[in-house]
């Protein structure tokens, strides 16, 4: 049975050191970004909004499939719309070290995301809860979330532990802000 604070304490001691202009450069990589992973069908890139996580028309489609395509997705996030950014362990050395001891704790493989956004818009899903365990990390910027009945302020590189089938939401936040996601199933 896993540990879950001892994993939370375990994914605080890693730094993940990325930042804004390191991640919109690595969404420039289109054969990086397909609409969807071919062995998962979970879509690569996603903004959230009022009516749920939508792909909208930020992929280019042609014979050799369709990729994000950078500047059309760029004015959604410009104007505050929350990105999820979905499969993220091999972007860096700091994540792939992650990825590891995650898989020596645990024994299997976490899908990792990130949500990168700009004040401006919704940070997040309405209140929601996971069939699975999530343990957020704040890389950068600070938000406010709801967890079970329990407000609190995240800052970064804090880490918290959302149990499998309790509500949650990210209620708010004023600033530029990435957090990554760890779903343990």
């Amino acid at each position: 049975m896993i540990d879950y604070n001892e994993l939370v304490n375990k994914i605080s001691l890693h730094e993940i050191d990325i930042d804004e202009q390191e991640l919109l450069d690595f969404l420039k990589i289109k054969s990086r970004w397909p609409f969807v992973y071919p062995t998962t069908e979970i879509k690569s890139v996603e903004i959230i909004t009022e009516i749920g996580a939508q792909t909208t028309n930020f992929f280019d489609i042609s014979r050799r499939g369709a990729y994000l395509n950078y500047n059309r997705w760029y004015s959604y996030y410009e104007k505050g719309f929350t990105t999820i950014i979905s499969n993220v362990f091999d972007l860096t050395k700091d994540l792939r070290l992650l990825e590891q001891d995650l898989i020596d704790v645990t024994g299997v493989e976490c899908l990792c995301n990130f949500y990168m956004s700009r004040p401006g818009r919704k940070p997040s899903f309405d209140k929601h809860a996971h069939e699975y365990n999530v343990i957020v990390k704040q890389i950068y910027g600070s938000a406010m979330w709801l967890v079970g009945d329990k407000t609190f302020k995240l800052q970064p590189q804090q880490c918290i532990h959302v149990p499998a089938n309790t509500p949650h939401a990210v209620l708010e936040s004023d600033e530029k802000r990435l957090s990554l996601t760890i779903n343990i199933t």
